[in-house]
């Protein structure tokens, strides 16, 4: 399937030219993606069967009702990318307090757990989430930056 969406992608990239005005470029690839999913699955085969996945099946029923999911994706992509940076500017002990309350503990339960003061839970959370907006928000502007002009344009 991968190749399938570079081949695609191969072949309008030449002359394609990013328009803000027209949406996210992220928005593109998720359409491509979608749309090879839906040429793939929906080709005549014999003998083949589905593989019986929720991801497929949405990505063909849904048609834009798709985008939450590939939204919610991207969002947890850039958190794991911006995780996996700062996690070398901090105590492995912080990040398990972090990693804690990003699961859905409770403050007071992590204080516990941890043999921390609420307060002290909180300077984590706050030290470390801060640090991960900014790496995000570095992400998603250089990710939207449009690229240097085709020679000759």
């Amino acid at each position: 399937m991968c190749q399938i969406v570079f081949l695609a992608l191969s072949r309008a990239l030449p002359g394609f030219r990013f328009d803000p005005a027209r949406g996210r470029f992220r928005d593109y690839l998720g359409r491509v993606v979608q749309n090879a999913i839906i040429r793939h699955v929906s080709r005549p085969r014999k003998d083949v069967r589905l593989l019986d996945t929720p991801v497929l099946e949405d990505l063909i029923t849904s048609g834009e009702d798709a985008e939450p999911s590939w939204q919610d994706e991207w969002v947890q992509h850039h958190f794991r990318v911006a995780m996996s940076s700062v996690q070398a500017d901090f105590k492995p002990a912080s990040l398990a307090v972090f990693e804690r309350l990003v699961a859905g503990e409770s403050v007071p339960a992590v204080a516990q757990a941890f043999d921390m003061t609420p307060e002290g839970v909180q300077k984590i959370k706050n030290r470390i989430g801060e640090r991960l907006r900014r790496v995000i928000e570095l992400q998603v502007r250089d990710e939207e930056l449009p690229g240097p002009a085709p020679a000759g344009s």
